[in-house]
């Protein structure tokens, strides 16, 4: 099919093609942690953010030691800042640091990221989110995609290569052109190696219970820009509405930055009207074009 007008998207570290009209919506995360661009801040108004926070947390008693809530506060570059108490008023043991990361540009963009801390590892965790905050600049849809090594994300970009992190990224689409359709690609680097997806204990079992409803469209290994993958693409009618279920997984590599687990899933939403494509042809041909377009982005690593 003719793929010419999709648009490229920035996840992570790789790129994916969806339709022109596709509607997106993403998760950012570092180390587990949601990163968020606060289009509501300036530096100076995240600044008086961090100081009601600070109040706040001064003005309620800790149960279990003598004090309060509030930790520290300490500023960060570019003009951010943190201010870390107790992430619950019952532990001493966890806190969370609440950075307001601003990038290092002259758009001075406000991203907000709230990161567990342990109590044997504030010092540690001072570092890492100093660290972090010195990655950070401004990125838009429309700007030509990054050459350099790093992580994309909604309005930003955070420079970074050699040492693995965990990162995860989700990309939540549906396109009007296919009512009733919607699908996620996610980019998972949790660190450790995976066994293939038609290997995993219960996916024969959980294929072999739905087996007698469904028709397999497409399934088996391929090759997807150099990573090796699995898919298996159903589909079955239900009330005389066709539905689809594709998956495609691509397992992790272990601790590298180019070899997340990847996966991308398309699938007919319940309780939505018609069938999204005009034929199991048409399903097949976007899910395979999609699915050919994943790959890592030139200089992501």
């Amino acid at each position: 099919m003719d793929t010419s007008n999709w648009k490229t998207h920035a996840a992570g570290r790789f790129l994916v093609a969806l339709p022109p009209d596709a509607q997106v919506e993403f998760t950012a995360q570092i180390w587990k942690t949601d990163l968020e661009w606060r289009k509501d801040l300036t530096p100076e108004s995240a600044q008086a953010e961090i100081q009601k926070k600070i109040a706040h947390y001064k003005s309620i008693p800790h149960e279990l030691i003598d004090g309060t809530q509030f930790i520290d506060t300490f500023s960060l570059s570019g003009g951010g800042g943190v201010v870390q108490h107790w992430a619950r008023a019952y532990d001493d043991n966890v806190s969370l640091m609440e950075c307001y990361f601003v990038s290092q540009d002259n758009k001075k963009r406000v991203y907000y990221y709230a990161y567990e801390v342990g109590k044997s590892s504030f010092a540690a965790g001072r570092k890492d989110v100093e660290e972090m905050a010195k990655t950070f600049y401004a990125r838009d849809d429309w700007d030509p995609l990054p050459t350099e090594p790093g992580y994309a994300f909604p309005g930003g970009f955070s420079k970074h290569s050699g040492e693995w992190r965990a990162e995860r990224a989700i990309l939540a689409f549906n396109s009007p052109s296919y009512p009733g359709i919607a699908g996620y690609f996610a980019c998972y680097s949790f660190g450790k190696k995976q066994g293939k997806m038609f290997d995993q204990e219960d996916f024969n079992e959980r294929l072999a219970a739905i087996a007698s409803k469904i028709t397999i469209l497409q399934k088996g290994d391929c090759v997807v820009n150099g990573y090796e993958a699995q898919e298996l693409c159903a589909a079955s009618t239900e009330n005389g509405r066709r539905m689809y279920n594709f998956d495609m997984e691509i397992p992790c590599q272990g601790k590298e930055l180019a070899g997340p687990q990847l996966i991308l899933h398309l699938f007919s939403k319940r309780g939505e009207q018609g069938n999204g494509f005009i034929s199991d042809k048409e399903a097949i041909a976007v899910w395979n074009a999609i699915r050919d377009s994943i790959r890592l982005r030139p200089g992501a690593v």
